[in-house]
C-alpha cells in the first residue's frame, strides 16, 4: 500500500490523499531513502562545522601567544610577545638591551655624553684617531716638529774665487767657491706620527740668498729623532754680482737658516 508523501497516511494506489489532496505519492522505502540522504548530508554538515571550531580555537590559541608578556630584557613587535622597549640610548638586539654605538667608533653613545664626544662623529676632533681609540678623543693629536742646528760652517775656497774671476768678472761659474755644512737634529715631539717632514736650508751671504737645499723626510712617528749633516756646494755663478767684492774680501758675513716646514698636522 502507498503511502503519502506529505502526511505519511496510506492510500490507494493512483489515489489522491484525501488529508493532503496530494496527486503524487511514493513508497515508504522511497521516503526512508530520502530521509537517510537529509541525515547524511546534516552529518557532513556537522562534521565540517566542528573541524571548522577547531581549527578557529587553534588560530586564537597561537593568536593569544602574542598576548603574552616578554619573558627578555625587550621584545620586537616580531618576536611573539608583547612589545617590551629598551632605555633610551639602547637597542633590542637577540632579546637583549645593547647600548647604541650610532656612529660606530667603539664608544657608545651614553659614553659619548659623559665624556663630551659628538655621538654622530667618529673622530669628534677631527684627528687622524676615532673616538673610540683615541686617548684624548676631545683634542687634536698631532705631530709636532722640532729642527735643531747642532753646528754650522761656512768653508770659502778663497783660491777658486780668484781663479773663477778676472777683472770682476765671472769667468768659470760652475767652478766651487764654498762649502757650506749644517748638522740638524730632527725631533717629533708631538703625539702623531707625521707622513713626511719637507724644510729648506737657506745659505746666505749678506742677508742674500745664494743657495738653498730642498729636504723631504718620509714617515716619522713620535718620539722618531735623528741627525744628518747637510753639505752644499756654491759656485761662482750662484754669487751674485754684488757680492763678488764681499766675496773677495773673504767677508764672514754668512747665515744658514730653516725656511718652509711643513708636516702633517690635525685637524
Amino acid at each position: 500500500m502507498p503511502y503519502c508523501n506529505k502526511c505519511g497516511k496510506e492510500i490507494p494506489n493512483g489515489q489522491h490523499c484525501v488529508d493532503c489532496k496530494t496527486d503524487h505519492s511514493i513508497s515508504k522505502i522511497e521516503q526512508n531513502k530520502n530521509t537517510n540522504w537529509i541525515l547524511i548530508v546534516g552529518i557532513i554538515l556537522i562534521i565540517f562545522v566542528a573541524l571548522f571550531l577547531v581549527f578557529k580555537n587553534a588560530n586564537v590559541v597561537n593568536e593569544g601567544d602574542f598576548t603574552k608578556s616578554c619573558p627578555y630584557e625587550c621584545c620586537k613587535e616580531s618576536s611573539g610577545f608583547l612589545v617590551k622597549p629598551c632605555l633610551d640610548l639602547y637597542e633590542c638586539k637577540e632579546s637583549k638591551c645593547i647600548a647604541v654605538d650610532n656612529d660606530k667608533d667603539g664608544l657608545t653613545d651614553i659614553k659619548e655624553k659623559e665624556i663630551g664626544t659628538n655621538p654622530n662623529n667618529p673622530n669628534s676632533d677631527n684627528d687622524r684617531y676615532n673616538d673610540g681609540v683615541d686617548p684624548n678623543p676631545l683634542i687634536s693629536n698631532s705631530a709636532k716638529i722640532d729642527l735643531v742646528f747642532t753646528s754650522k760652517s761656512w768653508d770659502w775656497k778663497y783660491g777658486n774665487i780668484l781663479l773663477s774671476m778676472i777683472g770682476g768678472i765671472i769667468i768659470k761659474p760652475d767652478l766651487s767657491i764654498a762649502e757650506p755644512k749644517a748638522s740638524i737634529k730632527v725631533i717629533n715631539i708631538g703625539d702623531d706620527h707625521t707622513n713626511f717632514v719637507d724644510f729648506n736650508i737657506v745659505f746666505k751671504v749678506s742677508n742674500t740668498i745664494i743657495s738653498q737645499k730642498q729636504i723631504h723626510i718620509n714617515k716619522f712617528n713620535v718620539g722618531d729623532e735623528f741627525q744628518e749633516t747637510y753639505t752644499q756646494q756654491i759656485t761662482a755663478g750662484d754669487v751674485p754680482d754684488l757680492l763678488i767684492n764681499l766675496v773677495q774680501q773673504q767677508t764672514n758675513n754668512w747665515g744658514i737658516e730653516i725656511q718652509n716646514l711643513n708636516y702633517e698636522k690635525f685637524p
